[in-house]
């Protein structure tokens, strides 16, 4: 049986240093309440806003495929991806978000992101000139339009 070793006398832990470290702190601000894009929201649509909004990297970013989306955001609900696809449609029509392509890969942006990023990189690519911004028409079939 292996001994453990004592912390010295003076070793103290820091845990909201800790905290701060593994998930950022984001505030909501007061305007949520009464913003008219977010009461145009289905309720399930608000959910997802929400849920993004504690998700995404400091630059308001995040991976939109499907399944990571459903697995980050509903991970005890049981939402199909067409589901998930339905309200982040809802999402970017409501222009909250941007949804967007660059490379190979999807991606959200949150618009009117004003936090002060921690980070000094974003986890994922900025939507500028040479993303492609993702829309789907009344059919559902997917379109590539430049932003």
């Amino acid at each position: 049986m292996q001994h453990i070793k004592k912390p010295p006398k003076n070793f103290t832990v820091n845990f909201i240093a800790i905290r701060e470290l593994i998930m950022p702190t984001r505030y909501l601000k007061q305007g949520i309440c009464d913003s008219e894009s977010i009461d145009q929201l289905s309720p399930l649509a608000e959910t997802l806003y929400y849920r993004l909004l504690v998700n995404v990297d400091d630059f308001g970013r995040i991976d939109s495929r499907l399944p990571v989306i459903r697995a980050r955001c509903f991970p005890l609900k049981d939402f199909t991806t067409k589901k998930i696809k339905e309200l982040l449609r809802e999402l970017a029509d409501s222009t909250l978000v941007i949804l967007y392509r660059s490379g190979d890969c999807d991606y959200i942006q949150f618009n009117k992101w004003c936090n002060k990023p921690r980070a000094v990189n974003s986890l994922f690519p900025e939507c500028d000139t040479d993303a492609i911004q993702l829309y789907a028409d009344v059919n559902g079939t997917p379109t590539n339009l430049p932003v």
